[in-house]
C-alpha cells in the first residue's frame, strides 16, 4: 500500500513540475481605439486601405495604370513580397517542429563475389531504416517559437501593406504635382504669347509717337521675366517625371 502511495506522490509531483515548467505569458493584444467617423464614412473601416480598389479612390484611368505598374514593378515592393513568402515558409517550419519527425531510408547495394575464380555471382543487399523522433515541449520552447514565427509573419504582412500605401501615396503625389506643373507651363506659355503681342503693340505705339519709351521698355521686361519661367518649369517637369519613373 505504501508503494502505491509513493507512486501517486511521484506522479502528482511530476505533473506539477510539468505544468510549472511553462515560462512566459500568452500575448494579449492591446485595445486599439476605433477609427474616426470621417474614415468610417469613407468605407475604410471594412478593410485595409491598401486593399480598396483604386477605381473607388481615383477615377483617373492613367493614374490607376501608374499605380498598378508601380505595385507590380517597384523593386522595394518585390522585396517585400519575397520577404512575406520567406516568413510564411519559416512559420510553417517552426510549426512543424511541434509534431513528431518520421524518416525513412532505403538503400540497395550489390556485391560482386568470386570465391573460386569461376563461380562468380552478384549478392544484392537491401537496407531499410525507419527513424522516429519527437521532442517533448516541456519548457514551451517550441510553442513560443511558433507564436514568435506567427507574429513575425504578421509583422511582415503589415510592413508590406504599409509599403504599399506609401508607394501608392508617392505615385499619386508625383502624378498630381506633375499635372500641376504641366498646367502651369501651359498657362505661362499662353501668358508669353500675350506678352509678345503686348510688346509688339507697345513698340508700334512708341514708334508712332503715341506713347513714350517707358511703356515699351516695361513690356519688354515683363516679356523677359515670363520667358525665364519656361526653362525652370520644363526642368521641374523632367525631374518630376524621373521621380515617377523610379517609383514605377
Amino acid at each position: 500500500m505504501s508503494v502505491i502511495k509513493y507512486i501517486y506522490i511521484l506522479l502528482i509531483s511530476f505533473c506539477i513540475c510539468l505544468f510549472s515548467c511553462k515560462i512566459g505569458h500568452k500575448y494579449e493584444r492591446p485595445e486599439i481605439p476605433s477609427m474616426p467617423e470621417a474614415f468610417e464614412n469613407q468605407g475604410l473601416k471594412a478593410g485595409v486601405a491598401a486593399d480598396i480598389g483604386w477605381g473607388t479612390l481615383y477615377s483617373d484611368t492613367i493614374l490607376q495604370a501608374l499605380i498598378s505598374k508601380a505595385l507590380e514593378n517597384n523593386k522595394d515592393m518585390k522585396i517585400a513580397i519575397a520577404r512575406v513568402k520567406e516568413m510564411r515558409a519559416k512559420k510553417r517550419i517552426s510549426f512543424s517542429g511541434i509534431f513528431p519527425e518520421i524518416g525513412l531510408e532505403i538503400a540497395e547495394q550489390r556485391k560482386y563475389l568470386d570465391y573460386g575464380g569461376k563461380n562468380d555471382k552478384y549478392d544484392p543487399e537491401i537496407k531499410a531504416n525507419l527513424n522516429l523522433s519527437w521532442e517533448l515541449d516541456i519548457w514551451g520552447n517550441l510553442r513560443w517559437a511558433n507564436d514568435a514565427g506567427i507574429a513575425a509573419y504578421l509583422q511582415t504582412v503589415e510592413a508590406q501593406h504599409a509599403l504599399q500605401l506609401s508607394l501608392v501615396a508617392d505615385v499619386v503625389q508625383n502624378y498630381f504635382e506633375l499635372n500641376a506643373l504641366e498646367r502651369r507651363l501651359k498657362i505661362v506659355k499662353q501668358t508669353l504669347e500675350a506678352r509678345q503681342e503686348g510688346a509688339h503693340f507697345a513698340k508700334i505705339r512708341y514708334e508712332g509717337g503715341l506713347t513714350s519709351e517707358i511703356p515699351y521698355r516695361q513690356s519688354l521686361v515683363e516679356l523677359a521675366r515670363t520667358e525665364t519661367l519656361i526653362p525652370s518649369l520644363e526642368n521641374s517637369i523632367k525631374l518630376k517625371e524621373n521621380d515617377l519613373a523610379v517609383l514605377i
